[in-house]
């Protein structure tokens, strides 16, 4: 894999995961998630 094909997919990653942090409930658990999703894929 080169590496512009990675930056590709790690990028869509990370907004495949944002999508997923946006569609979680807005409860405690759901926000909980989305916080660790947040703190995650940021680290990518």
């Amino acid at each position: 894999m080169n590496e512009e094909r990675l930056k590709r997919r790690t990028k869509h990653f990370a907004l495949r995961a944002l999508k997923l942090a946006n569609a979680l409930p807005k409860t405690v658990e759901g926000r909980a998630f989305q916080s660790k999703i947040a703190n995650q894929k940021s680290k990518i």
